[in-house]
């Protein structure tokens, strides 16, 4: 996961660091843009110190597209410093590009786990083919998989790991187990934990029930059913047809 493509590296010995008018770069196009939220206050600050230290990476020509650094573009933006430092790469694939934005972003620990879960799901809307996308996030296709469930998740899922409350991991066996997001955070289950708390649901609700429906004198009537949650409708419905056998006989 830490090594560039061989074409990119290429590209790289014959395009060292340049300085780029932020005129020159196509600040709307956020094909291969992962973070969620742009939030650059405080990157602004570091820029304003210590000047950018981080080039940003374009590919194609003038108008450049953004692969990496958007928030750093962003930040000089916002302080009208007009250029930035980049490295271009003339020619470079969609997959090549997306592997640079990836490893960048997970190796400065600046893309969070709901952005690299919605990253994959973007390629997979683009007709990516589920082992062409590991090869891009460097993670097996089986995990691919579940990630791609997980980027489905309701919204409180989503957000909980968008803030780092739970892990991929958590959040898949949350959807998968159907266990209560809540219990998850305020127990603080792991993933072994939310497998136990399914199983000791799924047997509950497998325990057999009797009900207790009349008593008169010596006469008992009672419904056993080998489930252990019944709905109304479905009491009625057993009644009737012991009124109908009874009719019948």
């Amino acid at each position: 996961m830490g090594q560039l493509p061989e074409s990119s590296k290429a590209s790289n010995d014959a395009n060292s660091i340049q300085i780029v008018p932020i005129a020159d770069i196509n600040l709307k196009d956020d094909t291969f843009k992962s973070r969620i939220n742009l939030y650059v206050e405080d990157l602004k600050e570091s820029i304003k110190k210590e000047g950018q230290k981080i080039p940003v990476i374009l590919r194609g020509n003038r108008p450049y597209q953004i692969v990496s650094g958007f928030r750093r573009i962003r930040a000089i933006k916002d302080l009208n410093l007009g250029t930035v430092k980049a490295i271009i790469y003339p020619e470079l694939s969609d997959v090549e590009a997306y592997k640079i934005s990836m490893i960048e972003n997970i190796q400065r620990q600046s893309i969070t786990p709901l952005e690299i879960v919605l990253t994959c799901k973007r390629l997979k809307d683009q007709n990516m083919r589920t082992l062409e996308i590991s090869e891009i996030v460097g993670k097996d296709p089986r995990t691919i998989q579940r990630y791609l469930k997980v980027a489905d998740a309701p919204e409180d899922v989503k957000k909980a790991l968008h803030e780092n409350r739970i892990t991929i991991s958590q959040a898949y066996e949350i959807i998968s187990k159907k266990v209560k997001l809540e219990d998850v955070i305020n127990k603080g289950l792991s993933v072994r934990g939310i497998t136990n708390v399914a199983k000791g649901a799924k047997n509950r609700r497998k325990k057999p029930i009797k009900l207790k429906l009349f008593k008169s004198g010596n006469f008992n009537l009672s419904i056993r059913y080998k489930k252990g949650q019944v709905e109304k409708e479905e009491v009625i419905e057993v009644l009737n047809r012991v009124l109908m056998h009874l009719k019948k006989t």
